[in-house]
């Protein structure tokens, strides 16, 4: 299920032309950001990327439940925008997060939809 959303999400955001390592159910041990339910460590001029996800019964409780399918579309959204929201303004770098939060949680919200009335081919 994980690698079908991930290769839904990478057409759907037109990130063929990157190479993503993606890795699911990683051991919160081995996150390459400690505590992190996600992380994503890329190279934009090269569009090669590493996305890991921990293992989500392995995750403790956060303010908000884990949703695995905006997760996926927030890491890819991470790699999409990297031209314009990462920079060495912290500012910058938190609006472009809470847009990328906004944002894939409005794709995958416009996709059930769209599943839900037999529209999502």
């Amino acid at each position: 299920m994980e690698r079908k959303l991930f290769n839904y999400w990478r057409k759907k955001l037109n990130l063929s032309d990157w190479t993503i390592k993606f890795e699911f159910n990683v051991d919160p041990d081995d996150m390459a950001i400690e505590g992190a339910c996600c992380a994503t460590s890329f190279v934009e001029s090269c569009k090669s990327a590493i996305v890991q996800i921990v293992d989500p019964n392995k995750m403790e409780d956060g303010i908000v439940p884990f949703n695995l399918e905006e997760t996926i579309v927030h890491e890819l959204l991470h790699l999409k925008l990297s031209l314009i929201t990462t920079g060495s303004d912290a500012m910058t770098e938190r609006v472009g997060h809470q847009i990328i939060d906004d944002l894939s949680k409005s794709f995958v919200a416009t996709r059930k939809d769209h599943e839900i009335k037999g529209e999502n081919k």
